[in-house]
């Protein structure tokens, strides 16, 4: 088999560029892969009844998670009215925006785990949530770590309205910012 021979500089340029194109796509598309696609979307979240202490533990983290001011508005105005008074929204913004690596999660009730409080205002939510950490490595390697932790999250009922009143230390969460102000229920 005789292998082409280009007779001309421009068809020397031409299958030159073809063959850079097709590098550079191998190139992108090993990059997306290595990156990974995002793995949470809203829409796997179980559909809970609005304002019931489910639904409050479920958009605090998922509001916390996303990052943008008005979700994290959102996360702060469901912590209880005395968190929210000993953790001002600047001070839980600023622990937000000073987490090492990107997380992607998904959220389960598992249904063993679930009990009521015997005081009407009192709630106790058990979540199950698995974190998929992305932490940059060298020259675009990421390395991924992936886990599951469950936790146990209690909320008080304020002027008719479920609020989170205390979080566990294995949520993740800082507790304190420099100024020693707590910032986690």
């Amino acid at each position: 088999m005789k292998m082409p021979t280009f007779k001309t500089p421009f068809s020397k340029i031409i299958a030159s560029m073809v063959v850079i194109l097709c590098l550079l796509t191998i190139v992108v598309i090993f990059l997306i892969i290595e990156k990974g696609v995002e793995e949470y979307s809203p829409s796997q979240l179980p559909t809970l009844v609005e304002g019931s202490p489910s639904s409050v533990v479920q958009n605090y983290i998922v509001y916390f998670n996303t990052g943008n001011v008005s979700d994290l508005q959102s996360a702060h105005e469901l912590l209880s009215d005395v968190h929210q008074k000993s953790c001002p929204f600047d001070d839980f913004r600023y622990i937000n925006n000073h987490r090492d690596s990107e997380r992607n999660f998904s959220l389960s009730y598992p249904q063993d785990k679930q009990y009521n409080s015997m005081d009407p205002n009192k709630a106790y939510v058990t979540v199950a949530i698995e974190y998929v950490e992305i932490n940059s490595g060298i020259f675009l390697f990421n390395t991924r770590d992936r886990y599951i932790s469950t936790h146990e999250i209690e909320l008080v009922k304020e002027n008719g309205n479920w609020k989170i009143n205390a979080l566990p230390d294995n949520l993740g969460l800082p507790r304190y910012i420099s100024n020693g102000t707590n910032c986690r229920p």
